[in-house]
């Protein structure tokens, strides 16, 4: 399959339902960049390859969790509709869980994703790096992109939750599974509004990252694929003070904030807000 199949964010959709459809052969879904993921219902997600060369050692699914068991939800309880589509630099998977009846319930919807191993880094953030290994929990709770990177073949993926719909999800790295997993928490009642009534909408993304910026990297990508989401509204850019005297500061063009400082009128003239 040529890669002009998936570019310019022509869509190519895999239906991901779990009740009911017949097999249907994997199909590979690709970003343009080296990155391509294969997805087969009912479920499936994975293998996924970089550049040509496999980093998937697990196995990949998604599917529906009841939260109170752990186990899948009884049947017909819950339908998911999702699929999958190639846009430029990034896959998107997307779609809806629906609960039947009126009655409020509770879901989990899990997304595996097998790419990693042990060796590899996952990111806390920009800063700080912890190699993967057995027995260790590896959590994202903070920001809306996940990053691992591989140090010794220099490789790097990264999922994002896109930032409309606002989803309840906690992303995470297993070293079992050999996976990087989102789990949504979704909650259903008839109360909602329309477009959330007795159903949940998701959308995550997932795209390779530079290695060298690892997490710098996962954000900047995201912070491009969103702009509008992410418009700098701010009226003055410099750097914070907070209860610190300013007569005598140095380059205080520097300066945009003062917390808790002397007088506005005293800092106002020298260009400290």
């Amino acid at each position: 399959m040529s890669l002009g199949d998936y570019a310019m964010g022509r869509t190519i959709a895999c239906l991901v339902a779990l009740l009911g459809l017949g097999h249907v052969e994997a199909m590979d879904f690709a970003t343009g960049d080296g990155l391509v993921v294969s997805a087969q219902v009912p479920g499936k997600l994975g293998p996924v390859s970089l550049d040509g060369k496999p980093i998937s050692h697990g196995e990949g699914r998604l599917g529906l969790i009841d939260p109170r068991t752990g186990g899948p939800p009884p049947d017909g309880k819950f339908h998911l509709d999702a699929h999958v589509s190639g846009a430029t630099g990034r896959l998107v998977l997307s779609g809806t869980v629906a609960a039947a009846g009126e009655e409020e319930t509770v879901c989990m919807l899990q997304a595996r994703l097998p790419v990693g191993d042990e060796g590899w880094l996952f990111w806390d953030n920009m800063s700080r790096a912890r190699v993967i290994r057995a027995g260790e929990k590896y959590v994202q709770s903070v920001y809306p992109v996940c990053c691992v990177t591989d140090p010794t073949r220099r490789l790097g993926v990264a999922v994002a939750l896109d930032p409309d719909p606002l989803q309840p999800a906690l992303c995470s790295y297993d070293p079992a599974a050999r996976a990087l997993i989102v789990n949504w928490f979704f909650g259903f009642t008839p109360l909602a509004r329309p477009e959330y009534r007795m159903r949940a909408p998701f959308r995550l993304e997932i795209y390779r990252v530079e290695p060298g910026w690892a997490f710098r990297s996962a954000l900047d990508r995201y912070y491009r694929f969103h702009p509008k989401k992410f418009d700098w509204r701010a009226k003055l850019a410099g750097l914070w003070l907070f209860a610190s005297p300013t007569e005598g500061l140095p380059n205080p063009q520097h300066y945009a904030y003062n917390e808790g400082g002397p007088p506005p009128t005293a800092d106002l003239p020298r260009g400290l807000g």
